[in-house]
């Protein structure tokens, strides 16, 4: 006899997230890493075509080298400081639009009017970010890169037909609007995984996010052979705010030391919050001594945090822990867990064996320079850690 199976208990309805706070960022806002190292690509491939135009068919006209120095600045740039908001990413476009302006006013001459082959200044930045922008800024975009192609035709001082106008126009438009459909379909399953990569309360990364993207900055690391590390940054005042001034006040003060942790989010750095008072940057091309002096200069050589607005007068003090590998064969989640281990058996007071690793991984080291300032006690160090195939 067939047995079918019920089953009628009800399931827990499943509850909405929980919403951010003001001023913090959300993941709608927050450009996802992998986009964030792609648009280099745009200012470095309009450089590079520039250049090419200039050595192949138009050698006389010497400004076009000054445009091919400013857009490889802009790639540079984009290399360096990786966009974090959507706002960066429109700004930098906004940038190619007025740049792209100036470049049409000096072609003024080109026989085939304004928006001829120097036309790609235009179509070519404002299509790529297209694909990165989401929907509402991109028409911004399109706007500005219509505006200055409509500038240059009058500034220009020549007559240019108006089927051509109607020509250029179109085709910035129409491919514009591809662009961004297109880009809405290919961004929809990484902004779906960026949110289970933020921590909602605060709009850093949380831990999973933290590992996802340090996994891939710590392989970069290796395969470049810079160093890189990892510094944890305490802040156990956090955890008696509620208890001491009430939900509002702690509320408030907990966003303020968000914003200024934040700071310290430049470049092509990582940082997450695990927790309600503890923060991880992940630095890379810098050993211990230049990631102390990075947290020093934001920080205060006592690292500490005052604030003093919102009605609130407040400072706290820091805790910074960090720990330099030059060992790149340990993959980044075991070198991770291993300096969380060691900095919670520190916290904790716990003794644990001492045990060398190796010359060339310095494990978690105190900050303090004074030695007579240390606790008498035995301080852990990291565990051997295999080494990754």
């Amino acid at each position: 006899m067939k047995t079918v199976y019920t089953d009628t208990r009800a399931g827990e309805p499943t509850q909405p997230p929980a919403p951010a706070p003001r001023n913090q960022r959300t993941p709608q806002d927050q450009v996802p890493r992998q986009i964030g190292w792609i648009e280099p690509w745009i200012g470095g491939s309009v450089s590079v075509y520039t250049a090419w135009i200039a050595m192949s068919a138009h050698a006389e006209q010497a400004i076009l080298w000054l445009y091919v120095v400013l857009t490889a600045g802009l790639a540079w740039w984009g290399w360096r400081r990786p966009a974090r908001r959507q706002s960066e990413l429109l700004a930098r476009g906004v940038i190619f639009a007025a740049l792209g302006f100036l470049v049409l006013f000096q072609g003024r001459l080109d026989p085939l009017g304004a928006g001829g082959y120097l036309f790609y200044w235009l179509t070519a930045p404002m299509v790529l970010y297209a694909f990165l922008l989401r929907p509402s800024l991109a028409w911004v975009l399109l706007a500005a890169n219509v505006a200055a192609f409509l500038l240059s035709v009058v500034a220009g001082g020549t007559a240019a037909p108006p089927k051509d106008v109607l020509m250029h126009g179109g085709f910035m438009v129409i491919f514009c609007v591809a662009a961004i459909r297109m880009g809405m379909m290919l961004r929809r399953t990484d902004e779906l995984l960026e949110v289970r990569r933020v921590d909602a309360a605060s709009g850093m990364f949380n831990e999973y996010g933290f590992l996802d993207h340090g996994a891939e900055l710590w392989a970069y690391c290796r395969k470049t052979g810079i160093p890189v590390t990892l510094v944890f940054l305490d802040i156990p005042d956090l955890h008696r705010l509620r208890e001491l001034y009430g939900t509002s006040t702690a509320r408030t003060a907990t966003s303020l030391v968000i914003e200024n942790i934040a700071e310290l989010d430049v470049g092509r750095s990582v940082l997450a919050r695990l927790s309600l008072s503890r923060f991880a940057l992940l630095l890379p091309d810098a050993t211990r001594a230049e990631a102390m002096a990075f947290v020093s200069e934001r920080l205060g050589r006592t690292p500490k945090i005052e604030i003093d607005e919102a009605g609130l007068e407040m400072i706290f003090l820091v805790d910074v822990h960090s720990a330099e590998s030059r060992l790149h064969g340990v993959s980044f989640s075991r070198f991770y867990e291993a300096e969380l281990s060691a900095l919670d058996a520190m916290a904790d007071g716990r003794t644990v064996k001492v045990v060398p690793v190796s010359s060339g991984n310095s494990g978690p080291q105190l900050d303090d320079p004074d030695p007579g300032a240390l606790p008498d006690v035995q301080l852990p160090t990291t565990v051997p850690l295999g080494l990754s195939p």
